[in-house]
């Protein structure tokens, strides 16, 4: 475990995010690893997790969502692209891990987002864009995700509501 976290720790970018591998692509990976340093209980994941939620308010797009294109994946640079509801989740998913309020509004607003696009009978669109990468440069569909992480995103933040 230590190592593991070590690891993570350490690739940490400047900025605060985490270059993902399979998902597109900053936001994926930054989600990722705070996921794992929320788990860990490691001393230094509040700290990182925080920085990692000043690089995601940063990209929030005016409509309260997070979009992010696959070309950045190939730049290694975030490539800001229209919103979708599973990088808004995964945004939001990692801004409720942190206790930090200066991330609640970013967090309401994207859990508006994910309410008001929500469909009548509980789905959401079908395909937004790419939310998957193969070798960095093929994009993968993932049907489920739409389903998936937005439902689990305003899970969490009505934990996060609900908590001290």
């Amino acid at each position: 475990m230590a190592r593991g976290v070590e690891y993570v720790v350490a690739a940490q970018g400047p900025d605060g995010s985490w270059l993902g591998k399979w998902g597109v692509c900053f936001t994926y990976g930054t989600w990722f690893a705070c996921e794992a340093l929320a788990a860990s209980g490691d001393a230094r994941a509040p700290k990182a997790i925080d920085r990692a939620c000043f690089f995601l308010a940063s990209k929030q797009n005016d409509d309260g969502g997070w979009g992010e294109s696959a070309e950045s994946c190939v730049q290694k640079r975030y490539v800001r692209a229209p919103s979708t509801v599973v990088q808004t989740a995964w945004a939001a998913l990692t801004l409720a891990l942190s206790r930090n309020a200066l991330f609640t509004p970013s967090l309401a607003k994207a859990c508006e987002l994910l309410v008001r696009t929500q469909a009548a009978d509980g789905d959401w669109a079908v395909q937004e864009g790419m939310y998957g990468v193969f070798n960095q440069t093929c994009g993968v569909t993932y049907t489920a995700y739409r389903n998936v992480f937005p439902v689990w995103a305003l899970a969490r933040a009505a934990q996060r509501v609900k908590q001290p």
